[in-house]
């Protein structure tokens, strides 16, 4: 269950990660 909701969370964090990393 943790693994699946993941993996929909792993591409919203993945975009968030790179608009953290180009505003720093």
């Amino acid at each position: 269950m943790v693994m699946r909701m993941n993996k929909r969370f792993d591409k919203y964090w993945g975009i968030c990660n790179l608009i953290l990393a180009f505003a720093m």
